[in-house]
Formats: C-alpha cells, sequence, structure tokens
C-alpha cells in the first residue's frame, strides 16, 4: 500500500506582534491517521507587512519537506 503524506503549514508571529483577533490555539502534532505521515511546519510571517511574501515564506519552509517525501502527486 502506497503511503501517503500530509504537510500541515502555519505561520508562526512573534509573541509582540500577535493580532489580537485571532485566537492562538496549539495544534496536537501527535495526531496522525494510520498509513498517513504527518508533519507540521511554521514559517515566519508578521501581521500586514509579510502578507506579500507569505507564499514565497510558506514554500521555503515546505518545499524540502515535500522534496524529500518524494510524493507522485501533490494536492494542494
Amino acid at each position: 500500500m502506497p503511503m501517503c503524506g500530509s504537510f500541515i503549514l502555519t505561520r508562526f508571529y512573534p509573541a509582540l506582534l500577535r493580532p489580537r483577533s485571532r485566537i492562538y490555539t496549539g495544534l496536537d502534532a501527535s495526531y496522525s491517521l494510520p498509513g498517513v505521515k504527518v508533519g507540521y511546519y511554521d514559517y515566519p510571517a508578521l501581521p500586514m507587512i509579510s502578507r506579500p511574501f507569505n507564499g514565497q515564506l510558506a514554500a521555503r519552509a515546505l518545499l524540502p519537506h515535500v522534496r524529500s517525501f518524494a510524493p507522485d502527486l501533490v494536492f494542494s
């Protein structure tokens, strides 16, 4: 049976710059389904400032992990 993978990507704000309008709850990094490899990855962000660059920052954080997993197909 082929291995499936899931890559969870979240923004990481510095503590002093976290937007007050957003509730921050931790992710359960131990959660996974049988036969699914799950990885949790953060990328840096600054409220309002990094918005135009979030895609590039996210790709830089995630791409090495996706390449090492070497999937046949990627859904986004």
